[in-house]
């Protein structure tokens, strides 16, 4: 985390939210590196968020929750302060590229203005791609998966600008 936060000190109290969290496998990890922090998180799955909830719980690491569906406009953040830090780990890939957009507006509410935004996705050719049948397929680069999720391999550049200006991209570009 040091090193792709690279002129954010580490070592200060920071803000961290994990968006589309699923049950946390990213931020418990951090949260034991980085206790000083302090966490929030959301995904679309009520399910997800209470197992997360109760694993923290166990863990003794307060977060702070909600049920959000990025895909749907936010009328305000439902958290007590905007993030420093935020990550989307899969999330922009199973969101129906007509909702990008809305996405990046609701993500402008959760993260402070200058805060670091971290993506990691699936990329237009990516191998998983290449490995959906033909009954897969719902659109150019769009496909269904047999448990119903949805997938959209995309283009750095398709990303919206206002997604892209949340993102502090590093001095040696955005990483594969």
């Amino acid at each position: 985390m040091a090193r792709l936060c690279g002129e954010l000190n580490t070592e200060n109290p920071i803000l961290y939210l994990e968006a589309g969290c699923g049950v946390g496998n990213m931020l418990f990890p951090i949260a034991e590196a980085y206790s000083h922090w302090r966490f929030q998180a959301f995904d679309f799955s009520k399910n997800a968020v209470k197992l997360l909830e109760e694993r923290a719980k166990e863990k003794k690491i307060p977060v702070e929750t909600s049920v959000v569906d990025l895909s749907i406009p936010l009328p305000e953040s439902p958290f007590s302060a905007p993030a420093d830090v935020a990550s989307l780990i899969f999330v922009i890939s199973a969101i129906h590229p007509e909702k990008h957009r809305i996405v990046a507006e609701n993500l402008a509410k959760l993260v402070k203005p200058g805060g670091l935004l971290f993506i990691r996705d699936y990329g237009a050719n990516d191998h998983a791609m290449v490995r959906f049948g033909r009954g897969a397929k719902l659109d150019e680069r769009f496909y269904a998966r047999q448990d119903g999720t949805r997938a959209y391999y995309f283009f750095t550049e398709e990303l919206p600008g206002d997604l892209l200006r949340l993102i502090r991209v590093p001095e040696d570009g955005i990483s594969a």
